[in-house]
């Protein structure tokens, strides 16, 4: 009878919980092997689109020099650009507005590739996550639905480790 009693328990407690992390994961299409034109492990030094913002021994961060960045012809708060030793490694964008997300979600899904919905999925939350993985890149979303921000990491699969290194090093 006891044992009756958690078996809906335990499926009102993921219904419950279960709503405020929302992850689907999807094999990405059509690789692009880099971001914004540039192929992964080429050097920003020089690129006439981009300005160094900040730097650090391993790794430097670039930002766009036009004032309203665009990613994927989407309005976006910001992309910067990472670089380990000096080989382009990652970007990562920031977004804000629903609107916005689901036109960024419609485009990754046209370019990469539909999600493969796991059973028990919610289709909304609090917490959204969403990720493509291709055989040189990774694009990872995290979505708050609750203040509508966004974030992407697109990021090279090779150089991934080696940037998590060094950022993990010069960590507290």
């Amino acid at each position: 009878m006891l044992g009756k009693l958690y078996i809906p328990a335990f499926v009102l407690a993921l219904f419950l919980f279960g709503q405020s992390i929302y992850s689907i994961a999807g094999t990405m299409a059509n690789d692009p092997e880099g971001f914004y034109g540039i192929r992964w492990g080429h050097s920003l030094a020089k690129h006439p689109k981009l300005l160094q913002t900040d730097s650090d021994n391993k790794i430097v961060f670039y930002g766009l020099r036009q004032t309203k960045p665009i990613a994927w012809g989407i309005p976006v708060e910001s992309i910067n650009f990472l670089t380990l030793n000096d080989q382009f490694a990652q970007a990562r964008i920031h977004y804000q507005g629903q609107h916005t997300h689901l036109a960024i979600l419609d485009y990754l899904e046209t370019a990469y590739g539909k999600h493969e919905y796991s059973p028990g999925s919610m289709m909304r939350g609090l917490n959204q996550q969403f990720s493509w993985r291709g055989s040189t890149t990774e694009i990872a979303i995290t979505y708050r639905g609750l203040t509508e921000h966004g974030f992407i990491s697109i990021q090279s699969r090779i150089l991934a480790a080696g940037l998590m290194n060094a950022i993990s090093d010069q960590s507290f």
